[in-house]
Order: C-alpha cells, then structure tokens, then sequence
C-alpha cells in the first residue's frame, strides 16, 4: 500500500477542465485537491500544502499569474512546483519562468498524455531554492 500519494493541488474555473484532470491524474494514483479560483487556490495551498500546483491563468477573482506571485513570495509555499494552463498563444513562456518560477505550461486544449508527461517532468526537473 502506497502511503506517500503525492498531493497536486488543481485551480481552474471551468468545472469540466477539473473533472477531466482530476480524473487522469487520480488515474495515476496521485491525490487530487481542486480549486475554482485563485483566492480559493491560494488558501488550499496554504492548508494543504500540495506537492504541485497546475493552476488556470484565466480565472475570476484572482487569475494564475496574481496567484503564482503570492505563492512565490510566501515561504512554506515557494518551492512548491507550478504548471500554469493557459489558452493564449502569446511567446510570454520564457519570461513567466523566469519571473514567476512557472516549472512548466500547457496549452488549451490539451491531450491527457501531455498533462500527465509535464506533471511528470515538473516533479523530475523541479530543483528547490537554497534558503537564504
């Protein structure tokens, strides 16, 4: 018996965005959180502490990127590893890494492999920061 499922916290507004991730990634034995929003997002990171974060851009209240930002900056939950999902087509990719320490995105639509293969990449590749 597995003991140690890694946790992925899911934020998205569109209800059947989540229920097809969920489903895959549960598929893969991971645990599953959701979330409809940023705010929502943000304050089950904070409970929760998830493994790894996929989280919209587009959202009410708070979008992906306000939410990424206030991750960033708290200490229990900057190194957590975040896959952005976006619909826009914009080459914004590199700067967001680089700004924002997005680990990977995925564009809408997207096929169940892909999300599974940047989950996998995202827990592969993620390097924690050295505390200061």
């Amino acid at each position: 018996m597995e003991e140690s499922k890694k946790k992925i916290l899911v934020v998205d507004d569109e209800p059947d965005i989540l229920t097809l991730i969920t489903a895959r990634l549960e598929q893969k034995g991971y645990q599953v959180l959701v979330a409809a929003d940023g705010l929502e997002g943000l304050d089950a990171a904070e409970k929760e502490k998830p493994d790894l974060i996929l989280v919209d851009v587009s959202m009410p209240r708070m979008n992906g990127f306000q939410m990424v930002q206030l991750l960033r900056m708290e200490d229990t939950l900057k190194e957590i590893p975040i896959i952005v999902i976006t619909a826009s087509r914009q080459k914004d990719e590199a700067a967001w890494r680089q700004q924002a320490g997005v680990d990977q995105f995925i564009l809408k639509p997207f096929e169940a492999e892909e999300l599974l293969a940047k989950v996998e990449e995202a827990f592969r590749s993620h390097t924690p920061r050295k505390a200061a």
